[in-house]
């Protein structure tokens, strides 16, 4: 199983920023692995609260080992940019449980940041 923890409760990150939080404690963002965490993740957030994932918007190719996925309808868009970088992996999950793909929001939106370790 994984451990999640909130960093910072009541503060809100950019994309980046929350990267660079998790990596300083020794771990990374979360990517949920099934329905249980996403809902583990959710019930640590609190309600009416995001926060940033690690996981790829480009997952839907052969290629990926992402196995759970829960996008919003319409989601992942402009997944066209190819890599890792932080336009394919600005991922949020969202307050209403779905997961979300904005990369014009990588820098804009200022979310909870939850950090995962092993």
């Amino acid at each position: 199983g994984h451990v999640y923890e909130q960093l910072q409760v009541g503060v809100r990150l950019t994309f980046v920023e929350a990267v660079h939080a998790c990596k300083r404690v020794g771990s990374q963002l979360p990517a949920p692995s099934d329905m249980e965490e996403e809902r583990l993740l959710a019930c640590l957030l609190g309600k009416g609260s995001g926060a940033w994932l690690r996981v790829s918007a480009q997952s839907t190719s052969p290629a990926s080992d992402q196995r759970y996925e829960n996008w919003a309808p319409g989601e992942p868009d402009d997944a066209t940019s190819g890599g890792e970088n932080a336009a394919s992996t600005c991922v949020s999950l969202a307050s209403n449980g779905w997961w979300d793909h904005s990369p014009q929001a990588c820098s804009e939106y200022r979310l909870m940041t939850v950090c995962e370790s092993a």
